[in-house]
């Protein structure tokens, strides 16, 4: 009788342990200095990378996190005339862990991506906005 009553508990219990779910691997785009380049960012960036649900995190993510990304890119580069550097910011969301430190894990593993196309994107920024862990919690966006 006893066995019976763990086997119970235990597969009532299971069904109830989901894990935590969050946006992740994906970009919203924040804001640029050129107007004739946000709607072609804003298209860019969610047809590729876009916040469009949230998915189940892997074992051991206990939390979701957003990170803002701020950079420069030549305006030539951009497609806009000019010499003029072209400013951009976005934020980041992911499943991450409150065993590890976002900004460390986020931003370095973004500044270390960056870095990898050479000096395309100047002046990187990084910093975490937000971490919360329950499901869907990572919407902020910065001021």
């Amino acid at each position: 009788m006893k066995t019976m009553l763990v086997i119970i508990v235990i597969i009532g219990v299971l069904p109830g342990v989901q894990a935590l779910e969050c946006l992740h691997q994906c970009v919203d785009f924040h804001e640029t200095s050129d107007d004739s380049l946000r709607d072609l960012l804003k298209t860019w960036i969610w047809n590729w990378w876009g916040c469009d649900g949230a998915v189940s995190c892997a074992e051991g993510m206990d939390e979701c996190a957003s990170i803002l990304v701020s950079y420069k890119i030549d305006g030539i580069a951009a497609g806009i005339s000019g010499d003029e550097k072209v400013f951009i910011s976005q934020v980041e969301r992911m499943c991450s862990s409150s065993a590890v430190d976002t900004n460390s894990l986020g931003c370095d593993q973004t500044r270390s991506t960056m870095e990898s196309f050479g000096g395309f994107f100047q002046d990187v920024k990084c910093k975490t906005i937000e971490t919360c862990s329950t499901d869907f919690c990572n919407t902020a966006m910065p001021n």
